[in-house]
């Protein structure tokens, strides 16, 4: 019954490449958020206010 030309698992199959796009999003955000802090505590560091 596994068949690749199957409808039912290519919708499997589009829906986990959605959902790793997503996740992907997310952690490109958080990580980029976390750069931003770090980069605004350092210049606030070095520039003393």
């Amino acid at each position: 019954p596994w068949r690749f030309s199957d409808p039912e698992t290519k919708r499997k199959k589009r829906i986990a490449k959605y959902k790793v796009h997503s996740v992907e999003g997310k952690v490109k955000a958080t990580l980029q958020k976390g750069i931003r802090w770090i980069k605004k505590k350092c210049s606030r560091i070095t520039h003393g206010y």
